[in-house]
């Protein structure tokens, strides 16, 4: 059996920045937010669509139209289900993860503060030896321990705290 080559730091940024790049597009619609009553019964109410009518093209009980349109107003609908309404109106459902930031900005984020907690145990413990170095070199140490962290892709990175 043929092994895969392991995937390169290189790759791996590559993947990273195309997958920023796609969300991106995504970043406007994270901020409009869901109606309170949900979509599935907002779009059937402003098409003027009556709960036994879209019951009936969906094949199943007003009732239970009504409760899977009160989940989705509660998160509790499954994608499967939300997908199925989607389409009896004739709509797509869409669906992401939209990061508040961009995916190499949480690494970076990330991987300053696991450097900065571990820079300030060692500068710490120095200190206590009255070895203390300067906030110029600290920095440096930090930002050198930051670089070496994301190009490494260690997963500890995602450890918590």
């Amino acid at each position: 059996m043929k092994r895969r080559a392991p995937i390169t730091a290189e790759l791996k940024r590559l993947r990273l920045r195309q997958l920023d790049a796609q969300l991106r597009a995504w970043l406007p619609t994270a901020v409009a937010g869901r109606p309170r009553e949900g979509w599935a019964k907002a779009i059937r109410e402003a098409l003027g669509i009556q709960v036994t009518q879209q019951a009936r093209k969906l094949r199943i009980a007003p009732s239970v139209l009504t409760n899977l349109e009160k989940s989705e107003a509660r998160s509790s609908i499954t994608l499967k289900s939300l997908e199925r309404i989607a389409e009896s109106m004739n709509c797509r459902l869409v669906y992401a993860l939209v990061p508040a930031t961009s995916l190499e900005n949480m690494r970076r984020e990330k991987a300053m503060r696991t450097a900065a907690t571990t820079i300030s145990r060692v500068t710490h413990s120095m200190r206590l030896e009255d070895q203390s170095i300067s906030t110029e070199a600290t920095a440096r140490q930090i930002e050198d321990l930051t670089n070496s962290l994301l190009d490494e892709w260690r997963p500890e990175l995602w450890d918590d705290e």
